[in-house]
């Protein structure tokens, strides 16, 4: 419990001496499926707040489109590898989970990892350039008819999927 006291006291200071704002980023992005079935797209909003200098966190959600729709809702953690500067790498985690709203989908878990610039326009604007690896859970139904029978049956699928993404902070 006492380590638990320190960390929050040390997280505390941090942040109180560090130059916290909240920023918002914007990105679309396209990926290549690992195992060849789907190529997906995503848009996604995040609203990130700089705990630190190099360290922000934030939640977000957007649109996935793999075989079916998603909408993710996940939380975000970015590493700035370095100070803010005209051009600043970083690198980036998110992890939540994906809803569907279709009557024949079923959403799941998401994990992300990524990598990728920050390269700074004017004082407010930056532009964001990230690659990255992105793992996805869903699931949807599946139904075939002949001219005997009708089924229905549930297909599970995890989509491991390379992915490159552009956006905009503001």
């Amino acid at each position: 419990m006492k380590r638990y006291v320190v960390i929050a006291i040390a997280l505390l200071a941090a942040s109180f001496t560090a130059q916290s704002q909240a920023t918002f980023t914007t990105t679309l992005g396209t990926g290549v499926a690992i195992d060849g079935r789907s190529n997906s797209f995503a848009w996604r909003f995040t609203s990130h707040y700089d705990l630190t200098d190099r360290w922000s966190f934030g939640v977000g959600t957007g649109v996935s489109v793999y075989e079916k729709t998603l909408v993710p809702v996940f939380a975000d953690a970015m590493y700035r590898l370095g100070r803010e500067r005209r051009l600043t790498p970083f690198v980036a985690t998110a992890g939540g989970y994906s809803f569907a709203f279709s009557s024949d989908a079923r959403g799941g878990v998401m994990l992300n990892l990524s990598a990728g610039v920050r390269y700074r326009l004017t004082d407010g604007i930056l532009l964001l350039l990230s690659a990255g690896w992105e793992m996805q859970r869903f699931g949807h139904l599946i139904s075939r008819t002949d001219t005997w029978f009708h089924k229905q049956f549930a297909e599970h699928l995890t989509r491991n999927t390379i992915y490159i993404r552009l956006g905009v902070v503001f």
